[in-house]
């Protein structure tokens, strides 16, 4: 019976949850610390799923850049996920620095979710326009869900299994301590996926005498499947109706380099993270929240 419970409340998420398939904040602890505002942040390699034209501003400071993280999702038992993400910052391929970002969420053996990426950018940024500079990249993705459970009334698949194969396409401007970054996730993703292309915004603004962070993405996320949510309703004014607009911000301050604390605002829900740095090792919590439940993750960053 408990099987039966954990399709139902997975698919439930899954479908009606607007834009719960493929999501980015998921990707790492800092990530999810910082509510998903990280489109224009180029200062770790958890940034890669976000805007693939960060994986050349990453710094160059060790030759490897690696974090990995643990989520038990929403205290639902059973319910894991999985990330890891990969830079040789010192490694080209053709003149680019290639990045790989791996993540893989749900029950095993009923519904899971897993999602690969390889992505390219042109290592530092080579062009410069006025003291604006900027770096483009690309990346190949490939996602799968795969799913076994069965429906109780029928004995059918309670969902489908189905992969495809993606690009993202994303720009990094950088100027002083401003950056901007735009990405086009999901292109030619194909039709197993519905409404899958999307496009994020990102600003952010680095406060060298505090050592912090403010950051902040916007995207309009279309309903899936028809499912349409209202965000302002004023009168016979809606906004929102058909698309969402989602707003990320996040806020990030290092004190004496050793500790790390992050707040971040996602849908209007808070985010809560912190990392304890110990000379080229961070270890990172965070707590984020959902309508279906409170995620604590774990990670380890080099």
């Amino acid at each position: 019976m408990k099987k039966f419970i954990y399709i139902f409340l997975i698919f439930i998420f899954y479908v009606c949850n607007s834009f719960s398939a493929f999501e980015e904040d998921n990707n790492s602890v800092r990530a999810s610390s910082l509510g998903g505002a990280m489109t224009s942040l180029y200062d770790d390699v958890s940034v890669i799923f976000f805007n693939t034209a960060s994986i050349g501003l990453i710094p160059t400071d060790s030759s490897i850049k690696l974090d990995v993280q643990y989520a038990n999702k929403y205290g639902i038992e059973g319910y894991n996920l999985y990330s890891g993400n990969l830079v040789f910052t010192k490694f080209k391929i053709f003149g680019l620095r290639p990045g790989f970002s791996f993540i893989r969420e749900g029950v095993s053996d009923i519904i899971s979710e897993t999602r690969f990426k390889i992505g390219f950018s042109k290592p530092k940024n080579d062009l410069s326009v006025n003291g604006l500079s900027f770096n483009i990249g690309t990346s190949i993705n490939y996602y799968k869900i795969s799913a076994s459970g069965e429906q109780l009334d029928s004995g059918d698949n309670a969902l489908t299994s189905k992969s495809a194969i993606g690009f993202d396409f994303g720009v990094l401007l950088v100027k002083n301590n401003f950056s901007f970054g735009f990405a086009i996730k999901n292109i030619m993703l194909g039709e197993n996926f519905d409404n899958s292309i999307r496009s994020r915004f990102g600003i952010s603004y680095i406060i060298p005498e505090h050592s912090s962070i403010l950051s902040m993405d916007f995207e309009p996320i279309k309903g899936i499947k028809g499912y349409e949510r209202e965000w302002v309703k004023i009168g016979s004014l809606k906004i929102g109706k058909g698309f969402y607009p989602m707003f990320n911000f996040g806020f990030e301050k290092v004190v004496k380099r050793i500790l790390i604390f992050r707040v971040g605002l996602k849908d209007f829900k808070i985010n809560l993270g912190l990392g304890v740095k110990f000379k080229n090792i961070t270890a990172e919590y965070s707590f984020t929240t959902e309508e279906v439940g409170n995620t604590h993750r774990i990670g380890i960053k080099l």
